[in-house]
């Protein structure tokens, strides 16, 4: 075992702190690592919630509010927002993507960088 002589200097690490965003909520890298996997994931809750009979009537509002709400959060201009609001009410219509976490796939594969980005 090697046991260091009282002769070498210390290692000195510096170190740069982030700082916390205005609210005081922490790192501003958190919003923007989990805000497309969550913004996925609550598209897929709202369409598995209208996936029962009868509710298919409320999919296109609901899929609609969801898309344009995480529009709204992710900071998105007006044209960006209805689109993304036009987009979940069409997911949430579609029957065949119910069962499926679709929204959240998409939402991980943009924050890996494999899918939306522009080159």
């Amino acid at each position: 075992m090697l046991i260091p002589s009282r002769d070498e200097e210390p290692i000195e690490v510096e170190v740069e702190r982030l700082d916390p965003l205005p609210d005081g909520s922490g790192s501003p890298a958190a919003g923007k690592t989990w805000g497309p996997i969550l913004v996925g994931f609550v598209l897929d809750l709202a369409d598995l919630i209208t996936f029962g009979p009868g509710m298919k009537r409320i999919a296109v509002p609901v899929g609609f509010a969801v898309g344009v709400y995480a529009g709204t959060r992710m900071g998105l201009p007006l044209r960006q927002r209805l689109f993304l609001g036009a987009v979940g009410a069409a997911y949430c219509s579609l029957s065949a993507t119910s069962p499926y976490p679709i929204g959240t796939v998409i939402g991980s594969l943009y924050r890996a960088g494999l899918f939306g980005r522009r080159a």
